[in-house]
């Protein structure tokens, strides 16, 4: 201690110019602190004041540091000493100066009982940290881990919160209480809060706890299938194993799409089913999936398919595009026979030019979303399904909302897959491979795999001149026929495989209908896994040079130049 308060006095004494150490005489700066390994704790200790003892001060420097006991962060004035304005220093907890706290439940939560959003609700604290209003704050998305409870969305997606002051959000609970449930509440990376919920399990004299459960939901279920990508090795450009394993510890996960749900329903498990495995042997399986709730009207019920004896379970291979159905499991609900969930092994479905030597060698797999149509799992020339990559894996889908191996090729509107749209994956970066030249088509059909655009879409082109087609103009005026069927199904530039096209407006709109929010987010949660290397651009539709398009608050259909390039996915034509 005497050591440090010399060194404080001389730090009076020095000329300003002057650079002080404070246990080190080599200084690198105007004042530099090392640590003294001889004392048990080392380090700087700024001063503690609450709340109200910081607005006492007078006429504080701009730049002053404290630290708040109150709001438990050091603290800066970025104002002025006449006009002070104290902001949280940003830490690993703080950095979007949000910070939030789980208060309570409101309502009773008792077993069996359905919750009603008006008088069940969970509650969170959420803390502006700066000195600063914030407003236009999304916080409408609470998280919920549980069997049949859920949140509503939209609830608080428009906040605001006044400079270093806290708000109380209430959000309405629906469904039943059939389990414990934890609701999370996420601002960002940074900020969030979990809570969960005791359901109280308490019965009348007489009753158990397994009387009426089920209550006689009831539902419409949509197609119940499942592929595998299961092809011979001999049949990739290169020997991969890709073989499928159902064990204990590594399930098959699959969803059941319903509509018009309505009450609960009772935990299943199938009898058991006979296939044979990749070594010729019979082996079971079974289905099984645990109680919830339908009332949210449509959706899917997720449900596990497990070797019936618990050993690993090899499922059979087949050729590339071979499709053999291999079990087909029966599914009830609610005791109820609702047919049978089918479970095929597939060869894939070969890219539209696999076997044209053109660099297109692609598998895809198909999946089927809640609408009951079918797609392919990802957008046309990912990564993930390009047979050489070393990341070849045509049964993965998009892992994050910024997954390069994902995000595949980018098409020039209703230009054939001819080269220009390949993309490929340089120095960690999802990169175009071809080159651009200003050199218009002359017909639908360029035969080269450059890109083309037009002379007048340049920067120095006035705005109200600048053109976008990659077509000769007079050739796209004669043929505009020809031009606006060149993507459907059997059209001459459809890029997708044969029986599949890019979707229509109407078909993107009916599978926004099963999103729990209309945002990027809950497009990349979707059964399509929906991603795009262009912040908001996603795929094109097959009319109107249109594409959609998501963005962190909001989804649309949208016009754009035919020139511009946008990934393509796939739906099978009906």
């Amino acid at each position: 201690m005497k050591k440090l308060l010399f060194s404080l006095a001389v730090l009076s004494a020095v000329a300003v110019t002057a650079q002080v150490g404070i246990n080190t005489e080599n200084p690198k700066a105007t004042l530099e602190i090392k640590a003294n390994t001889q004392d048990p704790v080392s380090g700087l200790l700024i001063p503690k004041v609450n709340t109200t003892e910081r607005n006492a001060f007078v006429k504080p420097e701009q730049g002053l540091m404290i630290y708040n006991t109150d709001l438990k962060c050091h603290e800066l004035n970025v104002g002025t000493p006449i006009a002070p304005a104290w902001e949280c220093v940003a830490t690993a907890k703080n950095v979007q100066t949000v910070s939030i706290e789980p208060v309570g439940f409101i309502g009773n939560f008792k077993y069996r009982e359905a919750n009603n959003p008006n008088t069940h609700k969970v509650v969170f604290r959420v803390t502006n940290n700066t000195s600063s209003q914030l407003t236009g704050i999304d916080l409408s998305f609470v998280k919920v881990d549980g069997v049949a409870q859920y949140v509503n969305y939209g609830q608080n997606d428009n906040v605001s919160i006044p400079a270093n002051s806290s708000v109380d959000l209430e959000y309405g609970i629906s469904g039943t209480n059939w389990r414990d449930a934890v609701f999370t509440l996420t601002y960002d990376q940074y900020s969030s809060a979990s809570f969960t919920l005791t359901v109280d399990k308490s019965m009348p004299e007489g009753e158990t706890l397994e009387k009426g459960r089920g209550d006689g939901g009831t539902a419409d279920f949509g197609k119940m299938e499942q592929e595998y990508f299961l092809v011979k090795d001999d049949k990739l450009a290169s020997p991969i194993d890709i073989s499928k394993i159902i064990s204990s510890n590594s399930p098959l996960i699959v969803e059941i799409p319903f509509t018009n749900g309505k009450g609960n329903y009772l935990a299943y498990t199938s009898e058991e089913v006979t296939l044979t495995d990749i070594t010729g042997a019979e082996r079971k399986i079974k289905l099984s999936y645990e109680e919830g709730n339908l009332d949210i009207g449509k959706g899917v019920i997720k449900a596990k398919i497990t070797s019936a004896d618990g050993n690993d379970l090899t499922l059979p291979q087949v050729a590339l595009g071979e499709r053999i159905l291999i079990a087909q499991i029966p599914v009830k609900l609610n005791n109820t026979e609702k047919g049978t969930y089918d479970l095929y092994a597939f060869g894939g479905i070969p890219d539209k030019k696999f076997n044209e030597n053109t660099k297109h060698n692609f598998v895809y797999m198909p999946i089927v979303s809640p609408t009951g149509r079918t797609w392919l799992n990802n957008n046309l020339g990912a990564e993930y399904n390009r047979t050489d990559s070393d990341v070849f894996n045509p049964n993965q889908q998009a892992k994050t909302m910024d997954d390069k191996y994902a995000f595949g090729s980018l098409f020039q509107y209703r230009r054939d897959s001819d080269g220009h749209e390949l993309t490929s994956i340089q120095n960690d970066e999802h990169k175009r491979n071809s080159e651009v030249i200003y050199d218009l088509a002359q017909n639908f059909s360029p035969n080269h795999s450059k890109l083309i655009y037009n002379q007048l879409s340049k920067e120095e082109i006035p705005v109200v001149d600048r053109k976008y087609n990659w077509v000769e103009e007079d050739y796209l005026n004669n043929n505009k026929a020809e031009w606006g069927k060149l993507w459907e199904v059997d059209g001459a530039n459809n890029p997708c495989p044969q029986g599949y096209r890019p979707p229509k407006t109407d078909e993107i709109r009916k599978e926004l209908e099963y999103l729990n929010r209309l945002n990027g987010k809950a497009v990349f949660n979707s059964k399509l896994k929906l991603v795009s290397s262009h912040i908001d651009l996603l795929i094109w539709t097959l009319e109107r040079n249109t594409r959609f398009m998501a963005n962190p608050s909001n989804v649309y259909l949208s016009g754009l130049a035919d020139q511009y390039r946008v990934h393509v996915r796939c739906i099978k034509h009906e």
